[in-house]
């Protein structure tokens, strides 16, 4: 038969017999308490087994699972302590976990992870400044309006085109609704004896008042001329204006091929 302490909850499997039909004094191991049992002598056997059954691993003090009798009262076994549920940790505890694990130091940036950062900024920012020189010819010739920004980056060369001039100048301009397609053809002559860089060259389109009103920068066939020596030259662009009227032609100052 099962009992329990009726202050710690103890639960005990006894005899039934042990008992007897008048019941008996009993003392809870686990705690001391001594109260009167009631016979339980009317207990069904298949019950018990069945409860048995459910609990199969209970721990007994004694192999045969008899009480122990002292005196008058019976000294209980060791039976099933039902679980009990486990306070929650207080806040110091939790804090104390949290400093323990090195959860705190989860936010706080890694030095050699934030110089390395500076590092890698610092290359990538230098490989854009040397892009943005190296290739000032390609991107003015794709956007003009950089070449201030060139020239205030100082970035200049020697006068440009000095000692070369242009000679049979010819320009068509075609009118193409909102833009106007521009076709220029020449030479350029080199006036010195010596081998000369050939800037870029720099076509404006002028309107009737000889206000720009667009250009575009195309590079010559190759990037010097020998001493005494003339190169021909082609170029072509659309530009966006329907006002255009005429083209001036010049070599493109601040930025040399």
């Amino acid at each position: 038969m099962y009992i329990n302490c009726p202050s710690c909850h103890t639960k005990y499997d006894i005899p039934a017999e042990a008992i007897g039909p008048e019941g008996r004094n009993v003392r809870c191991k686990s705690c001391g308490h001594t109260w009167h049992q009631e016979s339980l002598a009317e207990v069904d056997e298949d019950l018990l087994d069945d409860l048995r059954q459910l609990a199969p691993d209970y721990d007994k003090q004694n192999a045969d699972g008899d009480a122990v009798e002292q005196g008058n009262e019976m000294q209980m076994p060791s039976g099933i302590m039902p679980p009990r549920e486990e306070a929650a940790p207080d806040f110091k505890t939790l804090l104390k976990t949290a400093k323990d694990e090195g959860l705190f130091n989860q936010g706080k940036p890694n030095k050699r992870a934030v110089w390395n950062g500076v590092i890698a900024a610092s290359i990538v920012f230098l490989i854009c400044v040397v892009t943005f020189f190296m290739m000032r010819v390609t991107f003015v010739q794709s956007f003009p309006p950089l070449l201030p920004i060139y020239e205030l980056s100082g970035f200049a060369i020697d006068e440009a085109g000095e000692g070369l001039a242009f000679d049979r100048l010819q320009a068509t301009l075609a009118d193409e609704g909102d833009e106007i397609k521009v076709h220029i053809t020449g030479s350029i002559i080199n006036l010195t004896k010596t081998e000369k860089a050939i800037p870029l060259l720099q076509a404006k389109i002028m309107d009737a008042e000889e206000k720009p009103v667009g250009r575009f920068v195309f590079a010559p066939p190759s990037e010097k001329i020998a001493g005494e020596d003339m190169m021909e030259f082609t170029g072509s662009s659309t530009v966006e204006t329907n006002t255009g009227q005429s083209v001036t032609l010049g070599f493109l100052t601040g930025i040399n091929k």
